[in-house]
């Protein structure tokens, strides 16, 4: 084969840079297997064990107590995360990367732990505990990848790279319950342990090869050196950084962004919790059915909002798909708790989960898109996880109500809630997305003024 050939060849084998600010497309594989990786967790902690849970007898009260500790560090300690990370780094391996490969293998680690103990469903403590480790793990990810995102990604980008983001883990959440849901049914949770590390151990591998910019160093001991650009970004003192928050954060949109995010995990937890007891005690289904269900409504939710939902909100807008999406949550529940006999069939129920999983999805992606557009690079992984944790305080708070939900309203009372969630969501959004447009026209405003004061 002469020169000229090899070289061609080469050029269609591997990308032009194994950077992620020079290559588009190598960002959304990563971005995709990334929030894959992340996904992954969340289905077996939220819908295959509770469904394991369930139907071996578990009470609301006990699925909603493990949904709410297992999943308490996207909640609680996802508020610290991002202010570390922007604070203390290693530049010469980039912003986030090196916090990124050291959370991947904490990931790894935990789910050795999972297949050594194999924990029962009597062992329900030791069980708890290792998902919380897990979810310390994946979430310090999650701020990671975050964090990059903001910073790499450009603007233009950013609604079709959040569609790849999180369509990656609501597809990973989606394969994640079907295939534990039968692994936990005919091979125990040893076998769920080693299958998820494997594939967790292959997204280290290409975390482990990938830069974040060009020149930086693979691993703390190789060649390389901080960009340039990196450096701007960095802050060593915590003065400037609390700065940039007070400047983030006091605003009138925000003060409405955030409780309409945390809309949506309350919308979560209900169905988190509703939808496995309900299978189990109304449909008498064994704990394959409802993770089955969930599991292949997330695969079609992330592939529908990895296609479609970039072009829809352009061609609508996001405010008015926004609106619709919210209105379709409340209408859907509410049908299905008013009207008993639809409930009683499988295939109503069905088409239920599909509904809800899809407009919850969508929704959950257009809020990150915007909280993106909201953030500072200076600390993007402060604000970023900042917001996006909301839902997830939402989530975990609620979880741990279901109980008292259910002694009240019983199986009804989960449907009702995301119907009040859908429609307190709707309220807040539609007044988040006023003072947001008006906020841009000022900023426009002002960027206008100072381009003509520079020219002058």
């Amino acid at each position: 084969m002469s020169s000229p050939q090899r070289t061609k060849l080469a050029a269609l084998s591997f990308p032009k840079s194994l950077a992620l600010t020079e290559n588009r497309a190598l960002r959304y594989v990563c971005y995709f297997l990334l929030y894959f990786s992340q996904g992954a967790p969340i289905g077996l902690w939220t819908i295959a064990v509770p469904s394991w849970l369930a139907v071996n007898g578990a009470s609301a009260g006990e699925i909603g107590g493990f949904i709410g500790l297992a999943m308490l560090p996207w909640a609680a300690f996802k508020l610290f995360y991002g202010a570390f990370m922007d604070r203390y780094t290693f530049p010469p391996m980039g912003r986030k990367r090196v916090w990124l490969i050291a959370a991947q293998a904490g990931a790894i680690l935990s789910l050795i732990v999972l297949a050594i103990f194999a924990p029962g469903i009597e062992e329900m403590a030791l069980l708890t505990a290792i998902a919380f480790f897990m979810n310390v793990a994946i979430t310090i990810q999650d701020s990671a990848i975050d964090g990059i995102a903001v910073e790499v990604t450009p603007e233009e980008q950013r609604v079709s790279a959040n569609s790849v983001m999180f369509a990656g883990q609501i597809i990973g959440t989606g394969v994640a319950a079907a295939v534990a849901g039968l692994l936990l049914k005919f091979y125990g949770i040893g076998a769920v342990a080693l299958c998820f590390a494997a594939f967790l151990g292959v997204v280290l591998a290409i975390v482990i090869l990938v830069r974040e910019r060009p020149g930086e160093r693979m691993l703390p001991w190789t060649g390389g050196k901080a960009s340039v650009e990196c450096m701007a970004l960095h802050r060593t003192q915590w003065l400037p950084l609390l700065k940039d928050m007070r400047k983030a954060f006091f605003q009138r949109r925000i003060l409405f962004f955030v409780p309409a995010f945390m809309s949506t995990g309350a919308i979560y937890a209900s169905l988190d919790v509703g939808g496995p007891i309900f299978a189990s005690e109304v449909l008498q289904w064994d704990e394959t059915g409802y993770s089955s269900l969930a599991g292949v409504a997330g695969i079609v939710a992330g592939l529908g909002c990895m296609l479609l939902l970039g072009s829809v909100t352009k061609r609508i807008g996001a405010t008015f798909t926004g609106i619709l999406l919210f209105l379709v949550m409340a209408l859907a529940s509410l049908i299905f708790a008013i009207l008993e006999p639809v409930q009683q069939t499988e295939l109503n129920f069905r088409i239920y989960v599909f509904v809800q999983t899809i407009a919850a999805q969508a929704m959950f992606i257009m809020f990150c898109a915007t909280a993106m557009n909201l953030c500072l690079k200076t600390i993007s992984a402060t604000q970023f996880s900042l917001l996006v944790a909301t839902s997830s305080v939402a989530r975990v708070i609620s979880s741990a109500m279901m109980g008292d939900v259910y002694d009240l309203g019983g199986i009804t009372g989960f449907w009702n809630v995301i119907t009040l969630a859908s429609l307190f969501g709707l309220v807040t959004f539609v007044v988040f997305s006023r003072l947001d447009a008006r906020a841009t026209r000022e900023q426009g405003i002002f960027q206008d003024r100072r381009r003509s004061f520079r020219a002058a």
